[in-house]
This record gives C-alpha cells, sequence and structure tokens, in this order.
C-alpha cells in the first residue's frame, strides 16, 4: 500500500489541512496526476502552490 499526501496552510496560519490517498501497490505518473487532479477538486477554486 501507498500513500500520497499533501500539507495545505494559507499564509497566514489559519485552516490548515492535510490531504492524503492511500492506493495499493506503488504510485506511477498516471496515479500521481490523478490524485492532483482529485486535490484540485478538493479545494474548489483556490489557488494553490505546489512544492
Amino acid at each position: 500500500m501507498s500513500i500520497c499526501a499533501a500539507l495545505g496552510y494559507r499564509w497566514d496560519g489559519q485552516r490548515s489541512k492535510l490531504y492524503f490517498q492511500t492506493r495499493e501497490g506503488s504510485y506511477n505518473t498516471p496515479s500521481l496526476v490523478q490524485f492532483l487532479k482529485d486535490l484540485k477538486r478538493e479545494l474548489r477554486g483556490p489557488k494553490a502552490v505546489l512544492v
């Protein structure tokens, strides 16, 4: 089992969130792209910077 996670926080420190997804087997490019699409849908509009 593998996990992919993103930590979201605001510049002012309010409303920090942890987003994660588990998957059987290993992550690869298509499954990582799907995680990012799911993350975008979850954020519903606010801009995000991916580091």
